[in-house]
């Protein structure tokens, strides 16, 4: 793949880190590889982000996001040698973590609870890292390199070590790190107290008569 000539010094990549371009750690968060990445990204920080943060708070939101942020420039050093760019590390950390934290929640327009989304998160991107041919894994790298002679190639032309080291982050924010786990039945109580409320403050700005 072509990148800009800026691309290589921001993007986080194995020969950056050699030759002690640290700040790549903190910048590919910041840069993408197009609109659509870009906007991929940010759809899912502020969706699954207001959620999250709605259920446990800005402090466990900025939790995932950054742990995201490392867990997936870490994996992505330690499984793949090309350039990373993106913030998806914390996209999928998000996601995963609310599967946890909330795992009755639906996911539209998927039709399928957080619980069973992020399993299949993890479950898949962890297959696609070690499958990625420049992973070095026996036998999962040479079944990547299988799939790279045939029209499915593209599939590793995504950052699935990124992916699957913020989704680890997320299962493991949420499974240890926030208790006791948002219940159907927490949600449905947090709903009828702000429904109260509101109903209270709508009662008291009616006008006397």
């Amino acid at each position: 793949m072509k990148y800009p000539g800026w691309f290589p010094s921001w993007g986080l990549s194995r020969d950056g880190m050699e030759n002690l371009e640290i700040w790549q750690f903190f910048t590919h968060w910041l840069v993408h590889g197009g609109w659509l990445h870009l906007g991929c990204n940010l759809l899912v920080l502020l969706l699954i982000g207001a959620r999250i943060e709605r259920y446990a708070g800005g402090k466990f939101l900025t939790l995932v996001i950054v742990a995201g942020w490392i867990f997936g420039g870490g994996f992505h050093l330690a499984f793949h040698d090309g350039i990373l760019a993106g913030a998806s590390g914390s996209g999928f950390a998000l996601m995963v973590a609310l599967g946890v934290i909330s795992p009755e929640s639906r996911i539209a327009p998927l039709g399928v609870s957080a619980a069973n989304l992020g399993k299949g998160i993890l479950l898949a991107e962890g297959l696609l890292m070690l499958a990625d041919p420049g992973s070095g894994v026996p036998g999962f790298s040479e079944i990547g390199r299988w799939v790279e002679g045939t029209k499915a190639a593209a599939i590793f032309n995504l950052a699935h070590a990124c992916h699957f080291g913020g989704a680890l982050s997320g299962w493991i924010a949420g499974r240890w790190l926030l208790r006791p786990r948002v219940s159907l039945e927490t949600l449905r109580q947090q709903r009828a107290k702000r429904d109260k409320e509101t109903k209270a403050v709508d009662q008291n700005r009616c006008p006397r008569r």
